[in-house]
């Protein structure tokens, strides 16, 4: 178990002290949700689909889905293995030590199990040197389809679940690839035998939704998407107002907050503002409850009533939606820059990719290539542009919070101004 464990990462796991006080689901929201994939979990809509996919836009909150499913599932004793990904740790955002972690948990929550991977350790001890797929196999399906020789889980009356969180904070399309081609191969090699489930969460990025659209991942996954449908407005609200009155009861300089406070139509304000994105929310929440300022100053700062103070108020959010800029190919971004520009402040225009292409004088199908890296904030549905952070405009157009990704309103709306003439010249 010393080299299983030297070879994982626990700092990945969903109760490890690094990731201490983790984001969860607010009290009363995400029931929907929540319920949905619990009901798959127990079996009511059947376990033919073994594989869950749970996925939304940037800051729409899995993270939060995920850990609040694996507390629930830990406490009833159905949680196998869980591994939280992070983009910002080297040892946790690859899967050098994904299979080690997973089967290091398998050992402890399955105790028969713990001899047979300690035995593949033993008698290789670099098998964590190898391929996911090799590690996963001998380390995971082997030992628990043998288990299944002796009958162990015949009484088990709710299937195992392993959580992976953040498949796209994992390095590498051809990564995320290689896990999903794996896992469903084993799951549906061992699916007679061994009961066990996966829920993945993640962005709907382009190579993880073209590789979950291959036949031999479609056919066994349920996909859960985080949209309108499940009225995170409702529930953002609610986490306002709740997050509203525990500071005016427990924040240090809770004698100075006005009784009425905030207004109604300061939460509804900051509800739009959020799209339908926890991240928004949750940044605000912490800004407005620091114990340093006034929580009624903070809101007009965010608000824009009020002067920024140098605390950068939107630290966490600018870190996001920089790290997403980053993604694009360095040949592309004054391009994807311009085009953003367009996007923003030609308000008054019907976004779809063909109007904007005419538009910006951009070949066919440049929209559609230009946003790819983009989709978690930016979607294209029915070849209609839509931006699913209300936000991400404030940042591209304020030079302190977006640095080098600042597009100026003068300069855009002289390119604009510039693209009109062309098309009266060339069309007047």
């Amino acid at each position: 178990m010393e080299l299983l464990l030297k070879a994982s990462s626990p700092g990945a796991f969903h109760n490890s002290r690094e990731r201490f006080d983790p984001p969860k689901c607010f009290p009363n929201t995400r029931v929907a949700v929540l319920a949905n994939i619990m009901d798959w979990i127990i079996g009511k809509v059947g376990w033919d689909r073994f594989i869950m996919w749970l996925y939304g836009p940037a800051g729409a909150g899995k993270s939060a889905i995920a850990q609040t499913i694996a507390e629930r599932c830990y406490a009833q004793r159905c949680l196998l293995a869980s591994f939280f990904f992070s983009r910002s740790d080297p040892k946790w955002n690859n899967d050098k030590s994904l299979a080690a972690s997973l089967a290091y948990q398998i050992a402890l929550n399955v105790p028969q199990s713990r001899m047979l991977i300690e035995r593949v350790v033993e008698n290789d001890p670099a098998i964590f040197q190898q391929t996911f797929q090799a590690q996963f196999n001998a380390l995971i399906l082997e030992p628990l389809m043998q288990l299944s020789k002796t009958a162990i889980f015949r009484y088990i009356q709710v299937p195992y679940l392993i959580i992976v969180d953040g498949l796209d904070e994992c390095s590498g399309p051809n990564v995320q690839r290689h896990i999903l081609d794996t896992i469903s191969e084993a799951l549906s090699r061992s699916q007679n035998s061994v009961p066990l489930m996966f829920l993945f969460s993640s962005r709907a990025e382009w190579d993880i939704n073209l590789a979950f659209a291959t036949p031999p991942l479609e056919g066994v996954t349920s996909r859960l998407a985080l949209d309108d449908g499940y009225q995170p407005k409702a529930d953002i609200r609610q986490y306002f107002s709740g997050s509203f009155s525990e500071i005016k009861k427990t924040h240090l300089q809770k004698g100075q907050i006005p009784s009425m406070w905030p207004a109604d139509e300061d939460i509804s304000l900051l509800v739009d503002k959020s799209s339908g994105q926890f991240i928004y929310a949750a940044t605000v929440i912490r800004y407005i409850s620091s114990s340093r300022y006034n929580p009624a100053d903070n809101l007009k700062i965010i608000l824009g009533l009020r002067p920024t103070r140098n605390d950068m108020p939107f630290a966490e959010l600018d870190a996001l939606y920089s790290d997403i800029l980053s993604h694009i190919p360095v040949q592309d971004i004054n391009a994807t820059l311009r085009l953003l520009g367009g996007i923003i402040y030609s308000k008054f225009i019907h976004k779809d990719t063909s109007m904007i292409e005419k538009l910006m004088f951009l070949d066919e199908g440049d929209a559609t290539r230009l946003l790819v890296d983009l989709s978690s904030i930016i979607t294209i549905e029915r070849d209609y542009i839509k931006v699913l952070h209300a936000s991400f405009g404030d940042f591209l157009s304020d030079k302190d919070r977006s640095k080098e990704y600042y597009i100026t309103s003068t300069s855009m709306f002289t390119e604009l101004a510039y693209i009109g003439l062309r098309h009266i010249n060339q069309y007047g």
